[in-house]
This record gives C-alpha cells, structure tokens and sequence, in this order.
C-alpha cells in the first residue's frame, strides 16, 4: 500500500510525550471547494497529548462550543485530570474528548486519527476533518 505523504503529519516522537503534556501542531489549510471564499486567515493546530493510561491521544484544538483554540498555554483542568477551554471554561475527558461540564456539553472534540511508526506519531489526515 502506498501512502500519500501529504497526507500525513509529523506530530514528533512518542518517546518525548509525557503525561500531563500537550504538543500542538500546525494542521494544513484545508482545499477550497468550488465556489468558497478565500481564507486567508485560516489557522488550525491539533494537540496531541499523553492521557493518564499512556495512552496517545490527538484532538483538533478547538472548543466544541465557539471554535477557539482551548490553550493557548495550559491545557488541563487544575487536577490534569481533564483539558479545559481557557474561554468558555468545557471540560473535556482526555480519552474520548467528551465535554463532561461546560456549555458544550454532551458533544466531543474532534479526534485525529494518527499511528505511531518507528517512534514518530504521525496525524493520518486521509480522511477531511470537520470545519
């Protein structure tokens, strides 16, 4: 099988992510489709983390309420138990991005898909992701 490397991201080593840590990640510009404006402002980043299982984990940055980046500096709720918008305040669980508290409640952080291969985590973008 042969992978389109455009595609696919270098999210940096597995190794190097600590628990209670967050890596953000640039995201490419998404394709303008027929008939859209330009967005030249446009700027999205992932954040790829290390749950308390060890676990790797990789969210698109952005609060399920209004779309704003959930940091910019600390992450996690007092307890790194959970991520929390430094906005509006969502609390979300780091295994599955549910928001269990907060005006978005009930709805979830979008997931990346990614793999880790020769200790590089890799953001599989194939598939488009949700504007």
């Amino acid at each position: 099988m042969v992978r389109d490397v455009s595609k696919h991201l270098n999210a940096g080593a597995a190794a190097t992510l600590s628990s209670g840590e967050v890596r953000v990640v640039s995201l490419p510009k998404p394709p303008r489709r027929d008939g859209e404006r330009a967005r030249p402002n446009y700027f999205r980043t992932a954040i790829v983390l290390r749950d308390h299982d060890g676990h790797i984990r990789a969210y698109v940055n952005e609060c399920r309420h209004i779309p704003v980046p959930l940091g910019p500096r600390d992450y996690f709720d007092d307890g790194k138990r959970h991520l929390m918008c430094r906005t509006h305040g969502a609390i979300f669980d780091l295994a599955d991005g549910y928001c269990v508290a907060g005006p978005c409640k009930g709805d979830r952080l979008i997931p990346i898909p990614f793999f880790v291969r020769d200790g590089i985590v890799t953001l599989d973008l194939t598939q488009a992701l949700p504007l």
